[in-house]
């Protein structure tokens, strides 16, 4: 297996759990921006758990198996951290277009004085000076 096939693997896990979730099986998913962080640690850790039964059965080391696949628990930690990122993800960029938005800044740069503001350009509701929609950098 490669790097790229186990990602995919982790993408694919990432979108079961939001399938769960919206079939009722859980409240909430990871990638929730509703979830507190602590609530979301306790979902990593619970998972992370379920990694070191796994190792443990497969060690031998337990009595009370529960026939875990060492493999697919990490994957499902895996996907728990990239969901808990990309959730961070969006609620920063959503907080900076609010903030863009507020303050008049370049979302991408944070500037309102170095460039040239007689156009202002958007990005899907993102506001960028003419320096930052051309690609150029600060």
């Amino acid at each position: 297996m490669t790097i790229a096939s186990v990602q995919e693997e982790v993408t694919r896990e990432v979108a079961r759990q939001f399938e769960l979730k919206a079939e009722g099986r859980f409240k909430h998913s990871i990638g929730d921006a509703e979830m507190t962080p602590a609530q979301k640690l306790a979902v990593l850790t619970e998972e992370v758990g379920e990694v070191a039964r796994a190792a443990l059965e497969r060690e031998g080391l337990v009595n009370d198996k529960h026939d875990s696949d060492l493999r697919t628990e990490l994957i499902q930690v895996a996907a728990c951290a990239v969901a808990w990122v990309a959730c961070m993800d969006r609620m920063a960029k959503r907080a900076a277009a609010e903030a863009a938005e507020e303050f008049g800044l370049c979302v991408i740069c944070g500037d309102s004085t170095r460039h040239v503001w007689s156009s202002i350009f958007s990005d899907g509701g993102v506001r960028m000076c003419m320096l930052c929609q051309a690609g150029g950098s600060r």
